[in-house]
């Protein structure tokens, strides 16, 4: 019972394989229990006291998994425009080169989740299922990533400044 949430966080991987069959249908299903299961890990591992340190790494990792996974699939259909996808992932390069920085300081830098993060993997969610509709426009939502990257950050900053 302790590593359900982990396993509930894993399902996203064979999900986004689903990708690789083109029936609107079938993506929009995958999508569907994808988000269900980015919800219900992690609502189970608090509710339950389930939570771990494998889960809180496999979570995020699954689901940048599956977003690009299925990014890349939209991307070479021609569905979803190279800017978009760049800024899709603008939030996590970001991250990246900023917690390099800190664990030089840090013996340890965890990032746990926050509202801005939160909010940047639901509208990719909604994104992902707007142009799989054939709905492009909404792809100018990723035009908020970067300014919603920076609030991660600076959030993401303040909890590491409070641990040090």
């Amino acid at each position: 019972m302790q590593y359900l949430p982990t396993i509930i966080s894993l399902t996203r991987i064979p999900l986004a394989l689903v990708f690789l069959k083109t029936s609107i249908e079938i993506r929009l299903t995958a999508i569907f229990f994808a988000a269900l299961s980015d919800f219900f890990d992690g609502w189970i591992a608090r509710r339950f006291g389930l939570v771990s340190k494998i889960g809180a790494t496999i979570d995020p990792l699954t689901d940048k998994l599956f977003v690009f996974f299925v990014s890349i699939i939209l991307l070479l259909e021609k569905d979803l425009h190279p800017l978009f996808f760049t800024l899709f992932f603008l939030r996590d390069a970001f991250l990246i080169v900023h917690l390099i920085t800190y664990r030089k300081f840090l013996k340890s830098a965890t990032v746990s989740s926050n509202f801005y993060g939160k909010l940047m993997t639901f509208l990719q969610f909604v994104i992902l299922t707007a142009t799989i509709f054939g709905i492009n426009h909404i792809q100018y939502l990723t035009l908020l990533f970067p300014y919603l990257s920076v609030r991660y950050w600076l959030s993401i900053q303040q909890n590491l400044r409070e641990l040090s």
